[in-house]
């Protein structure tokens, strides 16, 4: 949101990076001439991991009207298809306790 506000009051062009699917949400703060980068080769071949995604149509994002973050991953399609090399179930207990090291 910081660089989008520099943008604006310096009346330069905004456009995200990225996972388009993800930044969608991001740039609705944005002003309407704001821009959305979508890499085809990239994205159109993720989507298909998607149950529930931002429509893409006539070059606009359309969100869907859900809670949340925009997007729900298929996840019957990612182990029927063998997409997921591991699955791992992080629990308290064995995890250990975050303690940076902090020095001055």
């Amino acid at each position: 949101m910081e660089i989008r506000d520099l943008c604006e009051n310096r009346d330069l062009q905004f456009s995200s990076g990225g996972y388009s699917i993800y930044s969608a949400f991001l740039m609705t703060s944005a002003k309407r001439g704001a821009m959305i980068e979508y890499l085809y080769s990239l994205m159109y071949e993720l989507e298909k991991y998607f149950l529930i995604k931002p429509l893409l149509e006539k070059g606009r994002f359309y969100l869907p009207e859900i809670e949340g973050l925009p997007v729900r991953i298929n996840w019957d399609y990612c182990y029927k298809e063998n997409k997921i090399v591991r699955e791992r179930l992080w629990e308290k207990h064995n995890v250990s306790k975050y303690s940076p090291v902090v020095s001055m």
